[in-house]
């Protein structure tokens, strides 16, 4: 996940740098990734936190800065007596659910950079509409052509975004963000 977190980032600096004007097919399949995963683990950061119980499996003890490195490569683990840390096992659902979504569900989109002439996007803490703030004054919005849209259109965007936060919505200044 971190791989595409650090794909994403290098590619949100471009655009917002003005480097990147137009996303490529390369560039879509990051930002299909990114969404995918932001989607992904907003509506699953309340799976099971505890161990799971692996039969036929003795598991090792490990210090914490062991079980840490592992988990740094990648590598799946059992403490003693066969405990397995039920994260690396929601991970791996999550890793499987992004590729699905990203690979299906979003194989249609075509991200568009977005302007706003006027106002300010909110931040939704649980993405439902195909869209992903840069700046607050830049966005990224699938099936939409590049362009500048007017401050009706920031609105319309915020309130279906402030509709859908399921706990929380933010921005640089929502002052400065019309609903």
């Amino acid at each position: 996940m971190k791989r595409i977190e650090d794909a994403f980032q290098e590619l949100a600096e471009d655009i917002i740098a003005g480097r990147v004007s137009q996303i490529s097919s390369t560039q879509k399949g990051i930002l299909n990734q990114f969404y995918a995963l932001w989607y992904m683990r907003a509506r699953f950061k309340y799976l099971y936190s505890h161990e799971i119980q692996a039969r036929g499996v003795t598991g090792t003890k490990r210090t914490q800065d062991q079980e840490d490195s592992l988990e740094h490569e990648g590598l799946l683990f059992a403490r003693e007596r066969g405990r397995i840390p039920a994260h690396q096992m929601n991970g791996l659902q999550l890793q499987f659910r992004i590729r699905a979504y990203a690979d299906q569900t979003l194989s249609d989109a075509q991200w568009g950079i977005i302007d706003a002439q006027e106002g300010q996007f909110i931040v939704p803490d649980v993405p439902t509409y195909t869209t992903i703030p840069l700046t607050p004054t830049r966005s990224l919005i699938s099936l939409a052509p590049n362009g500048m849209i007017t401050k009706e259109n920031v609105a319309e965007i915020n309130r279906a975004t402030k509709a859908q936060s399921h706990e929380y919505f933010f921005s640089n200044d929502l002052t400065l963000c019309p609903c």
